[in-house]
């Protein structure tokens, strides 16, 4: 049996680079948030407040390495996607990263064009990192 989920994207995000995943991510989050607003950050992101305020404190180094990282590294992918880290890239770094700094990328963004997610829906991840 085929997962629906497929059928609906015209790619798969897990399979598509991690700054592809970073922007989906961050857009998925956004709009969780725009449609129920009033939570904390790390509830839409599904992690401990902790990894919040460490990707907040963190993201001059992470963009750094996230831009020096070939886009298909498995390793890097799993390094800011996964709940059980193999290779840790930066010290102290928790798991699911990623999905903060996904967030706190696209909303950036949203604030500098002024749009919201739903109407960034089909950007072009590059377009979004200032590419």
């Amino acid at each position: 049996m085929s997962d629906p989920r497929k059928s609906l994207l015209s790619q798969n995000i897990f399979d598509s680079g991690i700054h592809e995943r970073g922007v989906t991510e961050g857009l998925e989050i956004r709009f969780s948030e725009e449609i129920q607003p009033g939570r904390p950050i790390h509830e839409y992101c599904f992690v401990p407040c902790h990894t919040v305020s460490w990707v907040q404190s963190h993201m001059d180094e992470i963009s750094t390495w996230v831009q020096t990282i070939d886009p298909g590294d498995s390793d890097a992918m799993s390094a800011l996607f996964s709940r059980h880290l193999d290779k840790i890239p930066m010290s102290g770094m928790p798991p699911r990263t990623g999905y903060v700094y996904g967030h706190l990328l696209v909303r950036a963004f949203q604030n500098h064009v002024g749009k919201d997610a739903a109407e960034l829906a089909n950007a072009d991840c590059e377009f979004v990192l200032g590419g």
